[in-house]
């Protein structure tokens, strides 16, 4: 699948053959994201045009316009699960979705969000952000219910690597300030710098020989 930043298009490309694409039509301002299912049935899309549309894979044809989205749609992603949308605007709102295209919730970013993530089982997004009034941090949710956030600190510059444990129940980043940290999100205040001051994070725990 490829999209073009400046056409409101998307376009779904068989790996075998050399048949045409099919072309995702329906945007009517420039295509800014674009992702496929966990199923690999449906594409999901955000645009310009201050939607986000959802589209079947077999056909080509619109199965959803999720409206409500606020401004233009910089990123717009589905859960593991296949059970939830996330999309992230230009105002810096966070929404989930389910697939019938109701809002389960909506979160507002404290500075400009450098990238979404779910956890494996759908049920927690982090959301990074950097640089608002000197802040770097994770903000974890729930992606089903309202509740407040976990907010993981402690990096001095920009978060750019950011993951959850394959259980869930931990997150780790690593920045520009040469660290690497791990945050155990059922208990944010324990927390293990791996390697601080440094451009490089190691991931080899092998003794040396």
């Amino acid at each position: 699948m490829t999209y073009a930043p400046r056409e409101p298009v998307a376009y779904l490309y068989g790996l075998e053959g050399n048949a045409d694409p099919v072309v995702l039509r329906g945007h009517s301002e420039f295509v800014q994201d674009a992702s496929f299912s966990p199923d690999g049935r449906h594409v999901i899309t955000g645009s310009s045009d201050w939607t986000a549309r959802l589209w079947d894979v077999g056909t080509g044809k619109e199965v959803r316009r999720l409206d409500g989205v606020g401004t233009e749609v910089e990123l717009a992603r589905f859960s593991p699960d296949n059970k939830r949308i996330v999309t992230m605007s230009s105002e810096h709102m966070i929404r989930l979705w389910d697939l019938n295209g109701r809002i389960v919730r909506k979160v507002q970013a404290g500075g400009a969000p450098g990238e979404v993530a779910f956890s494996a089982d759908g049920k927690k997004l982090l959301i990074v952000e950097n640089g608002f009034q000197g802040y770097h941090l994770v903000r974890v949710i729930d992606s089903s219910t309202e509740g407040d956030p976990i907010l993981l600190t402690g990096h001095a510059g920009d978060i750019h690597h950011e993951t959850f444990s394959p259980d869930g129940r931990m997150v780790a980043t690593a920045g520009d300030d040469g660290t690497a940290r791990i945050f155990a999100i059922d208990w944010p205040p324990l927390r293990r710098t791996l390697l601080k001051r440094s451009p490089i994070i190691h991931t080899d725990t092998a003794d040396e020989q």
